[in-house]
Order: C-alpha cells, then sequence, then structure tokens
C-alpha cells in the first residue's frame, strides 16, 4: 500500500493528478480502482505532507494510522450519542469499535478507510427508520456510503449494503 501512497503524494506535490499508475500491471487507474483512495479526503492530508526523498515519512504513516482510528472513534461517538447513550458509554463504544474487533485489528488502510464510514451509515439509517426527516438523512446516509467506497476497498460497503437491506 505504501508504493501507492508515495506514488501519490508525489505526483500531488508535482502539481499532477495521479489519475493513472504506469507501475503496475502495465498501467492501471488509480481512481478507477477505488483502492489507492484517490478520492479519499484523509488521504489528502497525508498526501499534503512533506516527503522525504520522494517518500511520505514514517512518523507521518504512524500520525495518519492515529488519525485513522481517531476519526473512527468520533464517527462512532456520535452513532451512539445519536442512539441516546451517555456519555462515558458512547466513549466506550467508541473505543471499543476503534481500537478492537474490526477496526483495531484490520491491518491495511483501505479496509480501515472503507470500515470507519459504517456509523455513519447506521446513524444516518437509523434517524430515517425512525422518521427524523427522513430525505435529508437518506441523502447522508448514502453520501456516507458512497465515502465508504470511494475511500478504499469494496467489500465493506456491499457488506453493509447487504446489512441495510437486511434491516
Amino acid at each position: 500500500v505504501r508504493p501507492w501512497l508515495d506514488y501519490e503524494a508525489r505526483e500531488l506535490h508535482a502539481g499532477r493528478l495521479p489519475l493513472w499508475d504506469p507501475y503496475e500491471w502495465g498501467g492501471q487507474s488509480l481512481i478507477g480502482q477505488v483502492q489507492p483512495g484517490l478520492t479519499n479526503p484523509l488521504n489528502w492530508v497525508l498526501f499534503a505532507m512533506p516527503l522525504r526523498d520522494g517518500h511520505i515519512p514514517l512518523g507521518v504513516l504512524h500520525w495518519y494510522w492515529v488519525l485513522i482510528h481517531w476519526v473512527a472513534a468520533a464517527f462512532c461517538y456520535w452513532l451512539c450519542r445519536d442512539l441516546n447513550a451517555g456519555q462515558w458509554p458512547s466513549v466506550l463504544g467508541a473505543s471499543v469499535f476503534a481500537f478492537g474487533g474490526y477496526i483495531g485489528h484490520t491491518g491495511t488502510p483501505q479496509f480501515l478507510m472503507s470500515g470507519l464510514w459504517a456509523p455513519l451509515v447506521f446513524l444516518f439509517f437509523a434517524r430515517v427508520f425512525r422518521g427524523q426527516n427522513p430525505l435529508p438523512n437518506a441523502a447522508l446516509c448514502g453520501a456516507a456510503l458512497a465515502g465508504s467506497f470511494l475511500s478504499g476497498h469494496h467489500n465493506i460497503p456491499i457488506y453493509t449494503v447487504v446489512l441495510l437491506g437486511a434491516l
């Protein structure tokens, strides 16, 4: 994954939008395969960081990893609070989501980036289900699902849609 991130960061630092990766499989679309996360706003923050010898410094990648887990915790905290959980139970729920289970044990940024959107998808879906401004919340649910798909791997959004269908 790091070569993808390095390549995208180098291209953006050079003032070019990296839509095509000439180094893999004789060339392939970066934006079309989604996994490199070109459309992910958190990656834009990463790509904007200074490079060292054409690479993203390891320390920056560590902080990126922390940021991913913090955003996952914040989204889950928001979901718990929206479901009328108290402040400390919401902190506990957010911590379990961000530091344990799937998000805590997944080792690839593509899966993490797709997974961290799940609490927002369910937050807005629950609001639609409760009848709270159904149209805007349905649109936000769809936008969160699109964010999940465009941020990384396609598996998590597919499973999320299956679960939404079951609900």
